[in-house]
């Protein structure tokens, strides 16, 4: 589900239940994932920022952690794309995963990750 906020703020949020069941092993687990999302136009154009967070929370027989991750993207436009013309950007994208409260303490770990992304973009032209 998103919300608007303005013209350059968006926010979204979600919520999702499953269930498995293991016939065989007489087994079930289950995952409730929450979510929420930040976009936001900080320079029209030119300079954007998303972040987002996921919560996981696991139960059930299986013993899987639950699972938090936080993840985040600056994008620099340099070029525009426009029609017969592709665009070009670049973005600095973190993340933080953060799995806790398992049975296991090898499981309860920590990981980061950073990259750079060099984007190229083109149109899509609807006249056809």
């Amino acid at each position: 589900m998103g919300w608007a906020i303005s013209q350059r703020l968006n926010l979204d949020a979600g919520i999702q239940r499953s269930e498995f069941k293991d016939i065989d092993n007489n087994q079930t687990s289950n995952n409730t994932n929450y979510t929420l999302g930040i976009n936001s136009i900080l320079i029209p154009e030119k300079l954007n920022f998303k972040v987002n967070y996921n919560l996981n929370l696991s139960g059930g027989d299986d013993d899987s952690p639950n699972r938090e991750v936080i993840n985040s993207e600056l994008e620099y436009v340099f070029i525009k794309a426009r029609s017969n013309r592709p665009g070009l950007s670049l973005s600095v994208r973190g993340a933080l995963e953060d799995k806790y409260d398992s049975p296991d303490p090898t499981q309860n770990e920590d990981n980061y990750q950073i990259f750079t992304v060099l984007r190229v973009t083109a149109p899509i032209d609807h006249s056809f």
